[in-house]
């Protein structure tokens, strides 16, 4: 999961900055291109587990029962990876997107209200052990990955930038109604200049006059 971790904060702040320059060809490129690198990614561990099957469970331990359980389980947790990180991936645009909240609501229907059960009935019920709890995790991986998929295709990414840009300007409206004003510190340009003005996006205006924030 660590592995995955990197693409899944690039693609939450890439997604993020697009969305803040209106533009939503490069927030759907940086998705892609998010889903891209971690497939590489993976191809990249299952070559080395590939390379070194028959020798790197005893890195861990030099019990042969443990060594062959881990062998056995090892072809599943390589089926269940690429999903479990390209849905990690998704829920990083979810979050660029401010659908955040029902990218949670998926999560715990599939984790929880779905995958524990069948945690349960597979590994005690049916007796699968330590395979059946393997099993029952990729069922709401797989759900995840799958509902995030439909979210990021079936969003009208054109509204939601416009609702987001909204949003903001009234926020900006009601902060300068004040004799205050605001500014989204999402990059190191947007910090140098402290007068950005575009949700997530990089320097959109030249800096004229330095503006303490309070």
């Amino acid at each position: 999961t660590w592995v995955a971790y990197g693409p899944c904060t690039t693609v939450n702040t890439m997604v993020a900055i697009a969305v803040g320059e209106k533009s939503k060809k490069k927030a759907l490129d940086y998705a892609r291109a998010g889903i891209l690198i971690t497939l590489a990614q993976f191809f990249i561990v299952f070559a080395l587990w590939w390379s070194f099957r028959d020798t790197w469970y005893y890195q861990f331990t030099q019990s042969a029962e443990v060594a062959d359980m881990i062998a056995n389980l090892t072809p599943l947790v390589m089926i269940i990876m690429p999903f479990d990180w390209m849905q990690g991936v998704l829920s990083g645009a979810l979050k660029a997107i401010n659908k955040q909240t029902l990218g949670s609501i998926v999560v715990i229907t599939a984790y929880y209200c779905i995958g524990q059960p069948f945690t349960y009935v597979w590994s005690k019920v049916w007796n699968h052990g330590v395979y059946g709890v393997w099993q029952s995790f990729g069922l709401p991986v797989g759900i995840c990955f799958v509902a995030f998929l439909l979210i990021v295709c079936l969003t009208d990414w054109d509204y939601q930038i416009a609702e987001v840009h909204e949003r903001i300007d009234k926020d900006q409206q009601e902060l300068e109604g004040n004799g205050e004003r605001i500014c989204l510190l999402y990059t190191s340009d947007a910090a140098d200049d402290l007068l950005c003005v575009d949700l997530c996006g990089r320097r959109t205006t030249n800096k004229k006059n330095h503006v303490d924030l309070r």
